[in-house]
């Protein structure tokens, strides 16, 4: 887990929507939420614990045959 900055802290303050991050080096936008946002969000795709939403393994959008 890592720490926010106070920067950082105060980004997310300030902001109104979802604050969204980029990494510098592949400029992938991620989004950053709430972990009771995320939770949810889980628990209302059918997700369960220790499993994300979008693992390949058992990919809970797109079943595969």
């Amino acid at each position: 887990m890592l720490e926010l900055t106070e920067r950082q802290v105060q980004a997310i303050a300030e902001q109104k929507s979802p604050l969204e991050l980029v990494n510098p080096a592949t400029q992938e936008v991620f989004v950053l939420v709430r972990k009771e946002v995320y939770d949810l969000t889980c628990n209302i795709v059918g997700g369960r614990q220790g499993q994300v939403w979008d693992d390949e393994d058992d990919d809970l959008i797109r079943k595969k045959s």
